[in-house]
């Protein structure tokens, strides 16, 4: 199944604007506003940074916008080197033999999928451009090796034609998003030549859950051939991050919604009705997707500690908030503690260079006595364990280290020094 340009640059700006739409979130999360900023991608990874760097860019956004606008090709360019670098052979294939797909994103994929769905030994496992599968427990294809040279250049240019196709669509607001074309049409193409009957993610809404969804709608119509896609929750949803959105000005939420979804793997009723609610399209299809309930379960690394163990949930909002209660907690208590900072998240030097193990292998859950966290998947997977977790919301102050303290001495019993 081939594409034509144009349905590319349809497909990729239907990903843009769900990935532009999260960004303007965030910029809202962290009272900003996304215009004044130039709708610069991923706020979340460097907002609250406080660097004079970013303020230049920010203080220069039109001129960024320039510069992206007419050296984008430069960079697409170093793109397409680091997509060979790590093109290790070309992979040939009996495509005929691909019966399921799961495209991995990152390693959370292969962990969830292999939990939640029904896998066998001839499962494709399909990784994006940018998948780093080395570690990977499972031997993972890279979309560039499935295609050939000719093929890489053909996405190269398909790439460059986007890029021109955003900029005449005038929108600010996904004007940058085709930072991720070339590994988006990479995959997309590594995809079209497989042509698997049945695909499987663990993506809810980004640009490679589009991906996937306007790859089946496009086969649907263009063979008549349908394709099996089942999807498989990596982590919670809350409904109040849609009903910001709509607040937003984006009146359904999310500007793409699946509609070809056949099957999902879900924690519950709650989060299954909020999948039905805001991510997935309503009456695109004559029945709703199966739904089948699963838990996923941590492997929880062992740890040799004398002392009690806590571990801190990091993210980059709560730095100054997580280093109080180190501080404080560590003047009071005798305890070892283990700091994981959000998965695409990169943390201070400060963080870094604390007072605790600071994990840096994004699979490694140590097994703690206690767990503080803001609202996070995390939450819930360390309680299924039977972990004692304490939550906090992002704008904590001293009072919650208070009430902590007093937990650890009367609740759990932890002594004081």
């Amino acid at each position: 199944m081939k594409l034509n340009i144009d349905d590319y640059c349809t497909h990729f700006l239907k990903a843009a604007r769900n990935q532009s739409a999260f960004d303007v979130f965030y910029y809202d999360f962290f009272n900003k506003s996304a215009k004044e900023y130039g709708y610069i991608p991923r706020p979340a990874l460097w907002i609250t940074k406080k660097t004079k760097f970013i303020g230049f860019v920010i203080s220069c956004s039109s001129v960024v916008g320039f510069l992206w606008k007419y050296l984008a090709f430069f960079y697409f360019i170093l793109k397409l080197i680091m997509i060979l670098s790590r093109r290790k052979g070309r992979v040939a294939l009996s495509v005929s033999l691909v019966d399921k797909l799961v495209l991995v994103v990152c390693n959370r994929t292969l962990e969830v999928v292999k939990q939640a769905a029904p896998i066998d030994e001839e499962t494709f496992w399909l990784a994006v451009p940018n998948f780093d599968n080395t570690n990977s427990p499972l031997k993972c294809v890279n979309a560039q090796s499935v295609l050939t040279f000719f093929e890489l250049l053909m996405a190269f240019y398909i790439t460059l034609r986007v890029h021109l196709y955003l900029i005449k669509e005038n929108d600010p607001s996904v004007f940058f998003q085709s930072y991720t074309a070339l590994d988006w049409i990479v995959t997309y193409m590594a995809l079209s030549k497989i042509n698997p009957s049945t695909l499987v993610t663990a993506e809810h809404h980004d640009r490679w859950a589009v991906l996937l969804d306007t790859y089946c709608e496009h086969r649907k119509k263009s063979t008549q051939d349908q394709v099996n896609l089942i999807l498989v929750q990596h982590g919670l949803e809350f409904a109040a991050t849609y009903e910001k959105m709509a607040m937003l000005g984006y009146p359904e939420g999310l500007p793409y919604k699946l509609e070809n979804l056949n099957c999902i793997y879900t924690y519950n009723a709650d989060q299954f009705n909020i999948f039905k609610c805001h991510i997935l399209k309503k009456d695109a299809r004559g029945a709703e997707p199966l739904c089948m309930f699963y838990e996923y379960k941590l492997r929880l690394s062992n740890i040799n500690s004398e002392k009690k163990t806590l571990l801190i949930v990091g993210n980059t909002l709560c730095e100054d908030f997580h280093l109080n209660l180190l501080s404080k907690l560590s003047s009071n208590f005798e305890i070892d503690f283990f700091y994981k900072p959000h998965p695409v998240q990169k943390s201070s030097d400060v963080i870094v260079n604390a007072g605790w193990f600071f994990i840096e292998d994004k699979e490694c859950y140590p097994a703690v006595d206690l767990v503080v966290s803001y609202p996070s998947t995390l939450v819930n997977e360390y309680r299924a364990l039977g972990v004692k977790v304490i939550e906090h919301d992002f704008q904590s102050t001293d009072l919650f280290v208070d009430e902590l303290m007093h937990t650890l001495e009367n609740e759990l019993r932890w002594k004081k020094f």
